[in-house]
């Protein structure tokens, strides 16, 4: 653990240091302190495999990092926007992205994120009031549950099922600092 907005993470690499490590997840950053960790356990030698989270594996450590990013791996409930991966509502977006501000260039995990949160609370509204039911907590939590098999338009790359009020998939990816992208290493994963 680092203490928030920490850039100085020397004391933490030196006990990474002494343990060598073979895997490093990081949990809860977005970008620094994972770069710092990684190019300084890297000049001490150390052959260990970084992998992050969600948050942790945005693009912007590709950005950041060029090079030095190659091989870290993270796990994402989505595809990429740069991904290879396809689909209507996948399509839609990078569209829309495109239309909306066609200098933006990439967009980050944060959009995604935000696309496939309208995408649930849509189908959870459409649902409820298909049912004939109001508009209230409990009536959307009784649909929002019954999202069984839901086909998201190529955002998740598999039907995905509500379960304990989540979406529990994922993906694997690899940073490819080549491409300067992530690219899939595993089939998705269901958690059930």
């Amino acid at each position: 653990m680092t203490k928030p907005g920490s850039v100085d993470v020397s004391a933490e690499v030196l006990k990474l240091r002494r343990v060598r490590p073979d895997f490093v997840v990081f949990h809860g950053y977005v970008l620094s302190p994972i770069n710092e960790f990684m190019v300084q356990m890297r000049q001490m030698g150390l052959d260990t495999q970084f992998m992050g989270t969600f948050w942790s594996s945005d693009k912007l450590i590709i950005d950041k990092m060029g090079a030095d990013a190659d091989g870290y791996m993270g796990v994402m409930p989505y595809n990429y926007y740069d991904s290879e991966e396809s689909g209507p509502m996948l399509d839609a977006l990078r569209t829309q992205a495109e239309k909306s501000d066609p200098e933006a260039g990439y967009r980050p995990t944060g959009y995604m994120q935000g696309w496939f949160n309208a995408m649930v609370w849509t189908e959870v509204v459409k649902r409820t009031l298909d049912a004939g039911k109001e508009l209230t907590g409990d009536n959307m939590a009784e649909s929002l549950a019954s999202i069984e098999d839901w086909d998201t338009g190529g955002i998740i790359g598999i039907p995905v099922t509500v379960r304990n009020m989540s979406f529990p998939v994922g993906r694997i990816w690899r940073v490819n600092a080549e491409e300067g992208r992530y690219e899939p290493v595993s089939d998705w994963i269901h958690l059930d």
